[in-house]
C-alpha cells in the first residue's frame, strides 16, 4: 500500500482533520493508497503578509521533512498556497505536490482564458 502524508496547513483537532479526510470520498482513487492527515505545529493566523508566508513555509517544511524516513511514498500539502512545497522538494526524493499550482495549470489546459 502506498502512503501519502497530507500536511494540513493549520493546527487542527482530529474532528477538523476528519472533515478534510471526508473530502476524499468525492474522488475516485486507487484502493491501495492511504492518506494520513497531519496538522502543522506552527502556522500564521492569516496569509496576508510576507512574514505570514514565511511562517507557513516553515510550518509545512517542519511537518514534512521526515516523511520519507517515516515510510511515506509522497507528500501532499493541503493548501492552495503550496507553502513549503519548494523546500520539501529540495530535501526529499519522494514526490511533493500542492493543489495551488496543479489547479492553475489544469485550468489553463481546459480553458481558453484564465
Amino acid at each position: 500500500m502506498k502512503r501519502v502524508l497530507v500536511i494540513v496547513p493549520f493546527p487542527m483537532s482530529e474532528d477538523n482533520r476528519d472533515q478534510r479526510r471526508a473530502q476524499l470520498g468525492s474522488v475516485e482513487l486507487g484502493p491501495d493508497i492511504e492518506f494520513v492527515f497531519e496538522s502543522v505545529r506552527v502556522a500564521p493566523k492569516n496569509y496576508v503578509s510576507a512574514s505570514d508566508m514565511a511562517l507557513a513555509e516553515f510550518g509545512a517544511l517542519e511537518a514534512g521533512l521526515k516523511a520519507e524516513e517515516r515510510g511515506f511514498d509522497a507528500v501532499c500539502i493541503d493548501t492552495m498556497s503550496d507553502s513549503g512545497m519548494a523546500g520539501l522538494r529540495s530535501e526529499l526524493t519522494i514526490p511533493v505536490i500542492g493543489p495551488g499550482r496543479a489547479s492553475v495549470l489544469m485550468a489553463m489546459m481546459l480553458g481558453n482564458r484564465f
